[in-house]
């Protein structure tokens, strides 16, 4: 069927730069072989669509689970991650084309704008995403949803009011990677923390910002960041499983945590003297902190992954008062929360760069 239903979208920035972004031919949801042209620029992003109907350009906004409402959140997402500065939108106009004749026009205004960001919102770290891996999000794939996905928390993540919704929002777009890459509909999320760990200790050339980030710290660092005893009494409660500790703590060959746990092996020291593990223990951790073992994808791992999915679900199951429900500050919570934060856009920009690493 011809497609003489032509339609372009421009959305404009609050920018005085114009250098060309990027220039790429987008399929869409249920288009089969046809694509769309996304030109962004640093002012102005124009989309070129062609479709065999037409279309009710007045509900394009509204619907949001329309094929050119999808074309243009990708347009936005990659925009931001690429300028890497939180510019407002001035108008959104789309022009509707009927044998090369201009037939209507739709204009919306600033004040008629949901804005995605706000101008002293920083956006910056973001121009650590590679582009051309995050044309990958241009992709009518599960991977590609799944980044997109992703990257919408990710974003957004900058834009919250709060530090602590912050890192939910970052939290769910690692959720969203981990999710994807880990590839079993089935697995556990588990089984999905441990594949991601594994992954980050076994290919380390693949997470060079993280890690690179992690070698910088020493151990009186993370531990004063760090609520480490609450994390013991959480993750190793289970008193029928005493090994679980031992293996927790045997798994790390990093001497930063092992100057950790060897500080605070009084919590559970009683425990693993019981069950006969505390020599080997205890042997396991002066090792690596008399050799000076440095492993960062270990460090880095069980920030990540072990010790953030203990402060995400401390969170989310409701088991503390809403941390925003304050009179003052913690400081000793929002300086953690800040931090942990910082490390995981650290990952997640790693994983997306590198997301063609996973089959």
């Amino acid at each position: 069927m011809a497609r003489k239903h032509k339609y372009v979208i421009t959305i404009n920035f609050d920018y005085d730069k114009s250098k060309l972004v990027c220039k790429e031919s987008v399929p869409y949801p249920f288009s089969k072989s046809y694509k769309d042209l996304f030109e962004i620029f640093e002012n102005k992003i124009e989309i070129t669509a062609h479709r065999s109907n037409r279309l009710d350009i007045s509900g394009v906004f509204e619907n949001y689970n329309s094929a050119i409402y999808t074309q243009i959140v990708k347009s936005l997402v990659y925009f931001y991650s690429q300028v890497g500065k939180a510019l407002e939108i001035i108008n959104i106009s789309i022009d509707y084309i009927y044998d090369d004749e201009l037939k209507s026009n739709s204009d919306i205004k600033n004040g008629e704008i949901n804005q995605i960001v706000k101008n002293n919102d920083d956006l910056s770290i973001l121009k650590k995403v590679n582009g051309k891996a995050l044309e990958v999000i241009f992709e009518e794939t599960s991977r590609g949803h799944a980044h997109l996905i992703a990257m919408t928390h990710l974003v957004k993540s900058f834009c919250s009011e709060s530090i602590y919704d912050a890192f939910e929002r970052k939290w769910k777009a690692f959720n969203a990677i981990y999710r994807e890459a880990a590839g079993s509909s089935n697995a556990s999320e588990f089984s999905r923390l441990c594949f991601m760990r594994e992954n980050v200790i076994s290919f380390p050339a693949n997470y060079p910002l993280i890690l690179n980030e992690v070698a910088k710290l020493d151990a009186k660092v993370v531990r004063e960041k760090l609520r480490w005893v609450k994390f013991i009494h959480n993750n190793f409660s289970n008193l029928k499983r005493p090994e679980l500790y031992k293996d927790f703590i045997l798994a790390n060959d990093d001497y930063r945590l092992a100057e950790i746990n060897k500080s605070t092996l009084s919590v559970r020291e009683l425990l693993l003297k019981n069950e006969g593990f505390y020599d080997e223990v205890v042997k396991h951790l002066n090792d690596k902190i008399d050799n000076k073992v440095v492993n960062n994808p270990h460090l880095a791992a069980t920030l990540c992954i072990k010790y953030m999915y203990f402060v995400r679900n401390k969170s989310v199951h409701a088991e503390k008062v809403d941390s925003s429900f304050r009179l003052t500050s913690l400081t000793k919570e929002e300086s953690e929360i800040s931090w942990l934060s910082s490390l995981l856009d650290l990952m997640l920009i790693d994983l997306v760069n590198g997301h063609s690493n996973f089959n």
